[in-house]
């Protein structure tokens, strides 16, 4: 559906836009892919794929048509299970990969907006990563703002800088 701003608005609103999104929202200017993917970090990690390429047309076996946000995390040994709660403005699937992230790695976890993503933690300890994309069976350019929020039990979430991210 296509809106009709009135002009004496339309100058107005990248200025609102950019004010609200900036005390609402940390963006990063990181490139958000494999080879330079966001870091997974406490709290809500915000991105937008609208802002992003489609870095990985093909995962695995399934073809994913749309732009995607990739994120960072390592898990460690004897972590424990975790969720990672999951939230998009738009049509989007997450899917979790291990190490090496490309088009080549097979999710081994999927979550929708509003669901969690279970994190099991029989995983093998290592580099993980999280693809925020549109829905591979949709055509068109679907894209929009995700919403990311990892809660391991003890909801205690400490980084480590190692190359990648460690939870304890």
């Amino acid at each position: 559906m296509c809106r009709v701003i009135p002009r004496q608005y339309a100058l107005a609103l990248p200025a609102m836009f950019v004010a609200a999104s900036s005390t609402m929202f940390t963006w990063s200017a990181a490139a958000q892919t494999c080879e330079a993917p966001l870091l997974l970090t406490e709290g809500v990690n915000h991105a937008n794929t609208c802002l992003a390429t489609n870095s990985l047309p093909v995962l695995g076996s399934l073809w994913i048509p749309h732009r995607d946000v990739v994120y960072a995390f390592t898990i460690s040994a004897g972590m424990g299970n975790g969720t990672i709660s999951v939230d998009a403005d738009f049509p989007a699937v997450f899917l979790l990969v291990p190490a090496p992230c490309s088009t080549s790695s097979e999710p081994v976890a999927v979550a929708l907006p509003g669901e969690p993503m279970f994190i099991d933690g029989s995983l093998p300890p290592g580099a993980y990563y999280v693809v925020a994309t549109g829905e591979p069976g949709l055509g068109g350019d679907i894209c929009g703002l995700v919403a990311l929020t990892p809660k391991w039990p003890g909801g205690v979430f400490d980084v480590i800088f190692v190359g990648s991210f460690e939870f304890h």
